[in-house]
This record gives C-alpha cells, sequence and structure tokens, in this order.
C-alpha cells in the first residue's frame, strides 16, 4: 500500500470543553451533572508522498450523570451513568465515512479515609460504539466497525489528615483493559500506568506538579492479527483508478497492514508524562482559576518496517465558582 515515506500527521490539534455542576443534596449526599470529553484519536496522512490517504478522527465526548453518598465518616461511594456521544473517521478516505453514534457506560467507586492516608477505588466500564456501514470492505460493499473504550481499574492513595494541612502527595495505579477491547484490540494490548503528583498551598495560590509512566501500548508483530475489529479486507485504494488493471478489488488485511495502522492512524506512542499547574483563589470571592500544562514524551518504537516518534502537549484552563 506504501512506498518508502517519511512525515508528520497534520491533524495535530484538538479543543476539549468540559463543563461539570455539583449540587450538594444533604450533609451526605451529592449529585451532580457534566459534560467532558472521554476519548480521542486525530491523524491526517494525506499531505504524505508514498502514503495512502489514511485519516483518524475520532471524537467520544460523554453526558454524564452522577452520584456519591458517605456512608461513614471514612467511606464514601459513587457512581456514574456515561451517555458518550461519538464520532469516527479510522481508516483509508475512499472507503471510510465519518460516521456519528452513541452507547452507555457507568462507572463506581469508593474513597477511604484512613487519617494520615485516603485510599480510592475505581472501576469505569466498557463504553461499545458501533459504526454502522463505515467501511467499504469492497466495491459498494460496506461493514460495521465496533471501537470499544476499555474498561479500567484505579486505585490511588494520598496524604490525609494529620500529614500537612497545606500539601497533598498522591500515588495512582492505572489499569486500562485494551485486550478485550473490540477495535482497539487488533492492535494495542493491555497498559500499566504509575502517576505520582503533589499539591502545595501558599496562601491562596496552588503549586501543582506530576509525573506518570504508561506501559508500551502496541502490540508486537507477532500478537498481530489478519482483522482490524471484525474487518478481514477493504476495498483497495488502487481499484479502478485506471492506472493498473490488475489492482485486486480488495486488500487482506495482514500483521504488516495492522502496523501501519499503528504507525499512523493509532497513536498513542508516548510513555513518559510531566505536568504543572497552578490554581489562584480569587480573594473576596468563591472563585477559583486554574491552568495546567503538560508534556508527553518517549515515543520513539519500531512498528516492523515502520520507525515511529510521537509526543503529546497539553494546556488547559478552568474555572470552579462555589455558590453558597
Amino acid at each position: 500500500m506504501t512506498g518508502p515515506f517519511k512525515g508528520s500527521s497534520s491533524n495535530d490539534q484538538l479543543a476539549a470543553p468540559h463543563a461539570v455542576v455539583v449540587q450538594r443534596l444533604s450533609s451526605k449526599l451529592v449529585a451532580g451533572f457534566g459534560f467532558t470529553g472521554v476519548s480521542g484519536l486525530g491523524s491526517d496522512w494525506r499531505n504524505v508522498q508514498n502514503v495512502p490517504n489514511l485519516v483518524a478522527d475520532l471524537g467520544l465526548f460523554g453526558a454524564n450523570m452522577s452520584a456519591a453518598y458517605q456512608v461513614s465518616d471514612q467511606l464514601s461511594i459513587g457512581g456514574t451513568f456515561t451517555l458518550g456521544i461519538a464520532n469516527l473517521e479510522a481508516g483509508l478516505t475512499d472507503n471510510s465515512a465519518n460516521t456519528h453514534q452513541f452507547a452507555i457506560s457507568g462507572s463506581v467507586g469508593a474513597t477511604y479515609d484512613a487519617g494520615i492516608v485516603v485510599l480510592g477505588l475505581a472501576y469505569k466500564g466498557p463504553l461499545e460504539v458501533e459504526y454502522k456501514n463505515m467501511i467499504e470492505t469492497s466495491p459498494d460493499v460496506f461493514s460495521n466497525f465496533t471501537l470499544e473504550q476499555p474498561q479500567e481499574v484505579q486505585f490511588g492513595i494520598a496524604t490525609g489528615r494529620g500529614f500537612s494541612d497545606n500539601t497533598i502527595i498522591e500515588l495512582d495505579f492505572r489499569y486500562k483493559n485494551w485486550d478485550n477491547a473490540d477495535g482497539y484490540s487488533s492492535f494495542w494490548k493491555d497498559q500499566y500506568i504509575y502517576s505520582l503528583g503533589g499539591q502545595h498551598k501558599i496562601g491562596n495560590i496552588y503549586v501543582r506538579a506530576g509525573y506518570s509512566y504508561n506501559s508500551e501500548i502496541a502490540k508486537d508483530s507477532n500478537d498481530l492479527g489478519n482483522a482490524f475489529g471484525e474487518i478481514l479486507f477493504v476495498k483497495n485504494p488502487g481499484f479502478g483508478t485506471g492506472t493498473d488493471p490488475t489492482q485486486p478489488p480488495s486488500i487482506p488485511v495482514t500483521p504488516t497492514f495492522l502496523q501501519l495502522a499503528q504507525a499512523t492512524i493509532a497513536d498513542g506512542h508516548w510513555q513518559q508524562s510531566v505536568s504543572v499547574g497552578l490554581g489562584l483563589e480569587v480573594p473576596q470571592t468563591n472563585i477559583r482559576l486554574d491552568v495546567n500544562t503538560s508534556y508527553a514524551f518517549d515515543g520513539e518504537t519500531e512498528l516492523g518496517p515502520f520507525h515511529n516518534d510521537g509526543s503529546l502537549f497539553t494546556a488547559g484552563m478552568g474555572l470552579t465558582w462555589s455558590f453558597e
């Protein structure tokens, strides 16, 4: 499908808005609603010579309804219902549509205040989205494609009462089950994420910093199969162009085909990230302003015949307004 090529994706910017409202219903019960970014992918290789018109564009947002209850002075539990609102294009631009769909998921969690430390445990269920007639597998034959956000387990421990009134340190572990996530499991494997972060308050200013390490996410060549989800063939981008009458109408999905997908339309090739942030409590108000930035790096990897290097820079700004 390709000749020798070198280039960068031209789809390299994305804005993800978040808005959340939380209301205390009683001394022990709170409820909330929010619209947040859940997941996203983005790449565009149409400007690179010797590469087919490969484009990936995933935007997945969640409308979340949540509640939490304080069972005792130490234990609190909570849950969230999520309506996922998604659009996806993933593949060759002449055989893949930009398709919209929705799905539902949920999560549960608990925290336990043990005094000097606070423990947290959460489970997020899978979010399975089936995109109708998305990929043309042979001329004028279209197939559905399922892409499932994986189930996750997260455990955390943070400093609590008796440690420091102005400093919080937190260590988190997160497991993402990509191996059982439809679509993603074709090229990604289970991921383990370790995060360490801290916050220190100086007057009305919060200073924050963090570091995370992600295990390698791309499957090895000997673990790749001959299917992209349930797709075994895709329409040949060279078929019917008139340049070569011997071109077959479809080409099979092979491990090398999936390595091309790993290197182009399936990003995520970074293993370390660092972040810093600042928060400001505006005097004489119930308003807090927060800014943050992070850089993910260490993404150089070999994917069969392809050499890939990825990084990610993010910046965020938020406003929190408490009404009493």
